[in-house]
């Protein structure tokens, strides 16, 4: 008997057991992430002045911020989808299918998601620089 093994478990199975487990705990800091970004995008508002008065902007106003909702909304629902397949596979101890179909849908599903949140927060972050340059420029020519 191997001397790392453990009633028939050998130390190379524990360690594939616990991926799982890391692929949970990640998948559960993605969704508090993308919460805690979506509550942040929704309530922040700004106010720009100028000698015409004043005017409240919130996410809706502008395009981008609204794409960055929309894929905040669609990497939230990717990702409860990926915790419900992550939870079936630690409870069970195994994947839900027997095949490569879902092993190819978390790689490929996982590349598109990072691709279109990528995209959003580029978009948002453009924004907040036009936005920002925006309000210097009319506190400026005040």
């Amino acid at each position: 008997m191997n001397p790392a093994s453990r009633n028939g478990q050998t130390s190379k199975h524990k360690d594939e057991a616990s991926f799982p487990v890391a692929a949970l705990v990640l998948r559960i800091l993605t969704l508090i992430s993308i919460s805690i970004s979506s509550i942040v995008l929704i309530t922040n508002t700004t106010t720009l002045s100028s000698d015409y008065g004043k005017v409240k902007l919130h996410f809706k106003d502008v395009y981008s911020y609204r794409y960055m909702v929309f894929t905040l909304v669609v990497g939230f629902a990717y990702t409860l989808l990926q915790i419900a397949f992550t939870i079936y596979q630690v409870c069970m101890g195994k994947r839900l299918s027997s095949g490569d179909g879902l092993y190819q849908f978390d790689f490929y599903g996982d590349k598109v998601i990072s691709y279109v949140l990528a995209t959003g927060v580029g978009a948002a972050f453009g924004a907040t620089i036009d936005l920002k340059e925006a309000s210097s420029v009319l506190t400026n020519f005040q």
